[in-house]
């Protein structure tokens, strides 16, 4: 299946997006399962954050070996065989509990550990077969619209898996995780083939007339990194929080992630256009800030609107990734496009063991609300240190961006 060429984004990203939705629902649900599993017993909420910070590893230890693995191949069979492998981690641990097996919490963490190691090769593989999707000019739009699609998937994740939980158990939710995985292994073997899938065609990065210096790419990619990393500290302290703080229940959980998925989504339509077009200092300055006051909600106040609300401005501040990634990504060019998504990848994992790491001793003595206060603020501080250094600056020609591309992921 070749890449659009017209004004529309053809078959082929519309299959991708739909794939992605499906796998990303699937996972929430996974994600509000395996934590609802951990929290029951002793310093639950410590175990809670131990997961995300053993999930987090795996792209650290194994970014040499990506880097090396994504730059060439088919692309669409690659993905079609990661998701064969998650299928089967994912419903390990509900067939070994189907089976009647007592299931210690070292059996989840190991599920995590396993599938953060596939996941390791699926971002940069799932971003670079979306660039070859798409026309060159349409790059950009096609990440805002794949990331809203991503945000949307969490949506109804969060809103199955909270539920599925509540009313049949994690397991029945993480067996549906695998079920997701199958089907997008099937649609990625059966319907994304041919050249623009084998990663044989180029992509937008070669064609930017006008690209940012290194100096610009490397605030680009810690604005990206820092951006993700915000998304990582909800996810892994969201859990926690309503256990101890708001006493509420896993669909609690799943309608607080919903909040934040639809603030994604909004802020997708919002600020795509203009931001695909240039990151003002003023948008970066005003998502630092909104960061900042959202992480402090939990800490003032435990009314469910106002936390819900909080999640909503968060998501809404983390929907800048895609275009700060999509800039950096079309910057790098085609040779230098895997080794910087890797890079990505590596440092959004670098940030996530830093904030689960705190999280899982913190937690021990120290409330989750206060941990989410101190740690959101931390990660806003760093949004808005990149804020003038993001800026477009005197430019560099596409051919000396891709020699600074590479010296970036190098």
């Amino acid at each position: 299946m070749t890449r659009s060429d017209g004004g529309a984004l053809g078959a082929g990203f519309w299959t991708y997006a739909a794939l992605i939705l499906l796998s990303f629902a699937g996972s929430i649900g996974h994600v509000i399962a395996a934590t609802w599993l951990l929290l029951h017993g002793p310093h639950g909420p410590a175990y809670a954050a131990s997961a995300f910070l053993i999930g987090a590893l795996p792209p650290i230890l194994l970014y040499r070996v990506v880097r090396a693995r994504v730059s060439s191949g088919n692309l669409a069979a690659k993905l079609a065989r990661l998701d064969l492998m998650q299928a089967t981690l994912a419903v390990a641990v509900p067939v070994l509990h189907y089976a009647g097996l007592s299931l210690p919490r070292g059996v989840i963490l190991g599920q995590e550990l396993l599938l953060s190691c596939c996941g390791a090769f699926v971002f940069p593989l799932s971003r670079m077969l979306l660039t070859r999707l798409v026309a060159p000019e349409q790059a950009v739009r096609a990440n805002a619209v794949s990331a809203a699609v991503f945000q949307i998937g969490n949506s109804v994740g969060a809103a199955q898996g909270g539920l599925v939980v509540a009313a049949a158990g994690p397991y029945l939710a993480m067996t549906i995780n695998a079920a997701t995985f199958l089907v997008s292994a099937a649609g990625l073997s059966l319907r994304l083939r041919g050249p623009a899938a084998a990663g044989g065609q180029g992509t937008a990065a070669a064609t930017r007339p006008h690209a940012p210096g290194r100096r610009q790419l490397r605030a680009l990619v810690l604005l990206t990194v820092c951006l993700l990393a915000t998304q990582r500290l909800l996810l892994g302290l969201l859990g926690p929080i309503v256990d101890v703080d708001l006493g509420r229940s896993a669909a609690a959980q799943g309608g607080l992630q919903l909040c934040f998925t639809l603030g994604g989504v909004l802020g997708g339509a919002l600020l795509a256009r203009p931001l695909a077009r240039v990151l003002p200092a003023p948008v970066i300055v005003t998502a630092g800030v909104l960061g900042a006051v959202a992480s402090l909600v939990p800490l003032l106040t435990t009314n469910l609107l106002a936390v819900g609300t909080a999640a909503g401005l968060l998501g809404l501040v983390v929907s800048c990734w895609a275009v700060s990634q999509s800039v950096a990504q079309r910057t790098a060019g085609p040779q230098g496009e895997g080794p910087l998504l890797a890079l990505i990848g590596l440092g959004q994992s670098g940030a996530a063991v830093l904030i689960y790491g705190a999280s899982s001793l913190l937690l021990l003595t120290v409330d989750p609300a206060v941990v989410f206060a101190g740690l959101g603020c931390l990660l806003a501080a760093l949004i808005l240190g990149t804020a003038r250094t993001a800026l477009p600056q005197p430019r560099e020609t596409g051919a000396s961006a891709a020699v600074a591309a590479d010296r970036v992921a190098g």
